[in-house]
């Protein structure tokens, strides 16, 4: 049974990636595929890189949550521990502050009114998340395929020196970071410079 904000384990995120993929890839085999995600699901496409990679002509990752930019009180990941062991599916809010997603206000007013946002996470979920994270930064050599981190300076939500750390890691990786812009990049006043980022790598990686 599905449930919002829970996985048993990270692997059920890549399980996920792989099953959008094969659809995908299955019912358009004559066009390039390039796997994109965004801060939760940029770490995703980031893992799915190293663990799961071959399906696709490259990788995208904005804001990627390697690491948040921000230190959850130590006795809140303690508890979250002992409760991850117990009642692992146990629903809890983000408390995601909507303001800082992006400068524009009416940003955060269509978060919060958006019905799709359960705002919700488990312990086993956030745990693994986190894990996942650290284990990529611990991770070291060249990615089998190309890819780009894009990520703004002003993110307050997820840790931008994580993503250049893990970028300085690895080759085959182009990092771009975005002077002052939040953690919703493609919804700050500025988004046209990241789509045109993004367009430029793309059709420089199907011209090689």
């Amino acid at each position: 049974l599905f449930r919002s904000g829970h996985v048993a384990a990270f692997t059920d995120y890549l399980d996920q990636a792989d099953l959008l993929l094969n659809d995908v890839l299955t019912k358009t085999p004559e066009c390039p595929v390039f796997l994109y995600g965004h801060s939760m699901g940029g770490l995703i496409t980031l893992a799915h890189s190293i663990n799961r990679s071959g399906k696709v002509r490259g990788y995208i990752a904005t804001s990627p949550w390697l690491r948040l930019a921000f230190d959850p009180p130590a006795w809140r990941i303690q508890l979250g521990k002992l409760v991850a062991k117990v009642f692992p599916a146990l629903s809890q809010p983000v408390e995601l502050d909507a303001g800082l997603l992006a400068h524009p206000p009416e940003v955060a007013r269509a978060y919060t009114a958006d019905p799709l946002v359960h705002g919700k996470i488990t312990p086993a979920a956030f745990l693994a998340i986190v894990d996942k994270g650290e284990q990529l930064l611990q991770h070291q050599g060249a990615l089998q395929l190309p890819m780009l981190v894009v990520h703004g300076s002003g993110d307050k939500i997820t840790d931008h020196s994580a993503s250049a750390l893990f970028c300085e890691n690895h080759s085959n990786v182009d990092y771009v970071e975005l002077t002052g812009l939040y953690h919703e990049m493609h919804n700050e006043t500025e988004q046209d410079e990241l789509f045109h980022i993004i367009d430029n790598w793309i059709i420089k990686q199907l011209s090689i």
